[in-house]
């Protein structure tokens, strides 16, 4: 949820507006592993080439 997860969606008191996603899965990791640092070139295969690329990053669960 967005200030904590509750047990079923009627419990949950926020909304999300339009153009807003949450979005959750699970592949069986156990979720008290460390997080796993994932670096992206969100530029990557654009043209014109930006210098340097377009670099963000993402936290994720092992």
């Amino acid at each position: 949820g967005l200030s904590q997860v509750y047990n079923t969606n009627n419990l949950n008191p926020n909304t999300l507006n339009d153009k807003e996603f949450l979005i959750w899965g699970n592949d069986g990791i156990n979720l008290n592993n460390p997080a796993v640092v994932v670096d992206v070139d969100m530029s990557t295969n654009i043209t014109p080439t930006i210098a340097g690329g377009s670099w963000v990053q993402f936290n994720g669960i092992a």
